[in-house]
């Protein structure tokens, strides 16, 4: 893996300027907050950040979430624009009329994204939780979520007491699903893909 080993100043040149971490959010302007023991700063508006929601959708429909097909993040993006949907949880109540509103999109276009969300909706058990994108979820901590919970109204059910006795989740992978599955908005989405 690749480090800093050193900083070359003598390549400087006279005009350059330190560099300064963002303080807001550049897609919707909120304070940015730094985690304690994380390298990143991050936008602490999961619900409301443009951005967030679009990376959302991108994971949720891509290869390692749903793997929904003609759903890339051209289409994403404007799903989101256009207003179409809120949220990936939205995706599944899509009309075939909305979809014939997306640029580019004509009978066909409409038709091969119709079948593959309906597809979508016949995934593992697994492959959806993986979806979600709870921190430090990937497909083994999935499968297990998915072997203990059987369902999502199982997964919701889950304590962290539960989770801490699972063989290959850590305390703080255990912390991390109980803060999202605890979560109003959380709770609310995999509610909406039970229904």
């Amino acid at each position: 893996i690749p480090k800093v080993t050193r900083v070359e100043i003598s390549k400087r040149t006279h005009d350059c300027k330190p560099w300064k971490p963002p303080k807001a959010c550049p897609s919707c302007g909120t304070h940015l907050i730094h985690v304690e023991g994380e390298v990143a700063i991050r936008c602490p508006n999961t619900h409301g950040c443009p951005e967030q929601a679009l990376r959302q959708l991108s994971f949720f429909a891509g290869k390692d979430g749903l793997d929904i097909e003609h759903l890339g993040e051209r289409v994403a993006e404007q799903l989101l624009s256009k207003g179409l949907i809120r949220d990936y949880t939205d995706l599944f109540n899509l009309s075939h009329e909305d979809l014939l509103k997306l640029d580019g999109f004509k009978e066909k276009s409409a038709l091969n994204l119709e079948e593959s969300l309906e597809r979508a909706k016949e995934v593992e058990l697994a492959q959806l939780i993986c979806a979600l994108g709870i921190p430090s979820v990937g497909k083994q901590t999935a499968e297990i979520l998915a072997e203990v919970a059987r369902s999502l109204e199982g997964l919701l059910n889950l304590k962290k007491s539960t989770l801490e006795d699972l063989e290959g989740i850590g305390p703080k992978t255990a912390e991390g699903i109980t803060k999202y599955l605890e979560n109003s908005v959380h709770r609310e989405q995999i509610k909406k893909l039970i229904a």
